[in-house]
């Protein structure tokens, strides 16, 4: 039988904090080969280098793809870079599939090179508004560009639902992988000293 070949797209630590237990329901499936593309942030020293976070938790990487300069460049050379390099190697990945997290400027890039590579775009996140923040603007493009909606809350459900770019079956209320994180942090909870 023929695997699922899902690739994962995280340019922060945060992003893939949040999404770090779907990913392992993902990594556990045998009907399921799940890659991780970490790119971004996570490749910097001055951010930790913190690709290692996602070695040492045992998934698979597809490839590591260095699309920002230590030293920083501006958004659009970032954005740029990040849409080029992703672009190629998503040309030879036979990716069945993109899973991309909330609204940064590495999930945009992500999308825009999938959508341009013909892979369907799984967003987690669409459709939730942050008062003045420029993300808005690469979340909502982000959401026009995928294929599934995974959303977080009950308002942005009912805003994507008003989208007519989108079909309703295609938006799915999911819940909050951050509150799910929480949850199994009161669970097991662990010092501040660890």
């Amino acid at each position: 039988m023929k695997r699922i070949r899902i690739g994962f797209f995280t340019g922060w630590r945060c992003e893939y904090g949040l999404t770090v237990e779907l990913l392992r329901i993902l990594d556990d499936d045998p009907e399921i080969e799940l890659l991780i593309y970490p790119n971004g942030l996570h490749l910097l020293k001055k951010f930790g280098y913190t690709v290692d976070e996602i070695e040492e938790d045992g998934f698979t990487i597809g490839k590591k793809i260095f699309t920002y300069k230590e030293q920083g460049e501006d958004k659009a050379f970032e954005l740029t870079n990040s849409i080029n390099k992703i672009y190629r190697e998503l040309t030879k990945s036979k990716l069945d599939g993109i899973i991309v997290n909330g609204d940064r400027i590495e999930a945009y890039a992500a999308a825009l090179s999938a959508h341009f590579s013909n892979i369907p775009i799984f967003h987690i996140g669409g459709g939730v508004i942050t008062k003045g923040a420029v993300d808005n603007i690469y979340r909502y493009n982000i959401t026009n560009l995928s294929n599934v909606h995974f959303v977080t809350n009950k308002t942005a459900y009912e805003r994507l639902l008003k989208f007519e770019t989108i079909s309703d079956e295609n938006i799915h209320f999911v819940g909050s992988t951050a509150v799910d994180r929480i949850i199994k942090f009161k669970e097991n909870p662990i010092s501040i000293k660890e």
